[in-house]
C-alpha cells in the first residue's frame, strides 16, 4: 500500500460531502429571506390598513360634530345623570335667534318664578324630555310657552330635559318639583321615553334605573358614574371609535344595539312605569296639584306598533289609577297626511345631531293647542281656570 499524496485532488466522495451542507445553508438562507420579506410586506399592509382606518375615523369625527347639543347646557348630576345648568344663556343655541336660557333652578326660562302661584294664574309644571324642552326652537315657541300664549291665565314651568327617559323626568320632578307651588303637572313623554327608562345608559351615558322591589319603587345605579361625563367628545363618537378593528378584536363580537344597557324585561318595565305614575299622583296630591299624562307623538307614531301597544296599555292602566291620559297620537291622526311633516323638523333642516323628528315651531303650537283643548275637557279644569 502506498501513502497518499497530499497534493492530489480530493476524491468525488469527499467533494459531495462538502457541497451538501453548503447547499443546505443557502436554501435555509433563501427561506429566511423569503419569510422576512413576506413578514415585512404583511407588516406594511397592517400599518397601511391601520393608518387608513384612523384617517377615515378622524374624517368621520370631523364631519359628525363635536358633541351632542345637550352638552352645551347640561352638567353632571349624581341622581339624574345630567341636568340643565342653572343661569345659562345661549342666544343662538339652535341657530340664529333660536336661543336657550335657563333660570336659577335650571328650568328653561328667561325669568325667575315666585315660590307661590301668582294671583289670577294657574301654574302648570311641564315635565318631559327634549320635546318638552323644545329642542330646535326658541324659548318662546316651545309648546309649554305656547300654552301661556293661548291662555294668558296659565303660567307654565318648563322642566323638559334632552335625552331623558320617563324615569329621569320623574326623579327630577320628585326632587326639584317642590321648589315651586303649582296646580297641575303635565307629565309629557314620547314612546321612546319608556324604552329609555328600561336601560341603564342613554347616548352612551350612564343613568339611574327605576325598579320594583316587593311592589316598592327603588332607584338603582346611583350615584351615577361621573367619568363618561368628563369626556363627552369620546362618548358622542363612541360608535365611530368602536369601528376601529383593534377595538373589535379586543372586545370580541359586537353586542346588538337593542341589548345594550337593557336593565329589565318589557313586562317588568310596564309594571315599573305603572308604579311610577301611582307615585307621581301621590306626590301631586301631597302638593295640592293634579297629575295629567300627555303622550306626545312622533312623526311615524301612527304606524308604529310599539307606540300603539304602549298607548293601549296606558289607556287602561292610567284610567285604573285615576290619571287623565291625553293621547296626542290620536290627534295626529286627525291631521291631513300631507301636513304632518311640517309639524316635525326634517333631516338637514337644523345642523345638529338629533334635531330631526322634534317639533317645529308649528308643531309646538299644534301640540299646545291640542293639550289646552284636552285639558279644557277634563272635569273642573275649565271652571277652576275661569275662577282665576
Amino acid at each position: 500500500m502506498t501513502a497518499s499524496n497530499p497534493e492530489e485532488p480530493a476524491t468525488s466522495e469527499s467533494s459531495d460531502a462538502t457541497e451538501r451542507p453548503t447547499s443546505g445553508r443557502r436554501l435555509r438562507g433563501l427561506l429566511v429571506k423569503l419569510a422576512l420579506s413576506l413578514l415585512s410586506a404583511a407588516l406594511l399592509f397592517v400599518i397601511a390598513e391601520g393608518v387608513a382606518s384612523i384617517t377615515l375615523l378622524v374624517r368621520d369625527l370631523d364631519e359628525s360634530g363635536v358633541t351632542l347639543a345637550e352638552h352645551r347646557h347640561t352638567t353632571y348630576d349624581p341622581l339624574l345623570g345630567w341636568v340643565n345648568e342653572p343661569n345659562q344663556s345661549i342666544p343662538n343655541m339652535y341657530g340664529p335667534g333660536l336661543g336657550l336660557h335657563t333660570n336659577s333652578l335650571g328650568f328653561r326660562a328667561t325669568h325667575e318664578f315666585s315660590k307661590k302661584v301668582p294671583a289670577g294664574k294657574m301654574r302648570i309644571v311641564c315635565s318631559g324630555d327634549s320635546f318638552t324642552l323644545g329642542y330646535g326652537v326658541s324659548d318662546q315657541t316651545t309648546w309649554a310657552s305656547q300654552l301661556e300664549v293661548l291662555e294668558p291665565k296659565l303660567e307654565t314651568v318648563n322642566m323638559g330635559q334632552g335625552g331623558y327617559g320617563a324615569d329621569q323626568a320623574y326623579l327630577w320632578y320628585k326632587r326639584d318639583g317642590s321648589e315651586l307651588e303649582h296646580d297641575v303637572q303635565l307629565f309629557a313623554f314620547i314612546t321612546g321615553d319608556f324604552i329609555r327608562a328600561g336601560r341603564s345608559t342613554n347616548f352612551g351615558l350612564p343613568k339611574p334605573v327605576l325598579t320594583l322591589n316587593d311592589g316598592e319603587l327603588q332607584t338603582t345605579g346611583i350615584p351615577v358614574s361621573r367619568l363618561p361625563y368628563l369626556v363627552p367628545y369620546f362618548v358622542h363618537n363612541r360608535r365611530r371609535f368602536s369601528e376601529l378593528n383593534i377595538l373589535q378584536l379586543v372586545n370580541g363580537p359586537e353586542v346588538p344595539n337593542a341589548q345594550r344597557g337593557v336593565a329589565m324585561t318589557e313586562i317588568q318595565l310596564r309594571e315599573t312605569m305603572v308604579a311610577m305614575f301611582r307615585e307621581l299622583k301621590r306626590l301631586n296630591e301631597e302638593r295640592g296639584s293634579r297629575l295629567v299624562a300627555v303622550h306626545l307623538p312622533g312623526e311615524r307614531d301612527l304606524t308604529n306598533e310599539k307606540s300603539k301597544s304602549w298607548a293601549e296599555f296606558l289607556t287602561v292602566e292610567l284610567e285604573n289609577i285615576g290619571v287623565p291620559y291625553l293621547n296626542l297620537i290620536e290627534d295626529l291622526g286627525e291631521v291631513p297626511e300631507p301636513a304632518i311633516p311640517s309639524l316635525f323638523i326634517q333631516p338637514g333642516e337644523i345642523d345638529l345631531s338629533g334635531a330631526a323628528g322634534h317639533f317645529t315651531v308649528k308643531g309646538n303650537r299644534w301640540a299646545a293647542t291640542q293639550i289646552l283643548r284636552r285639558l279644557s275637557e277634563l272635569p273642573n279644569f275649565a271652571e277652576e281656570l275661569a275662577h282665576r
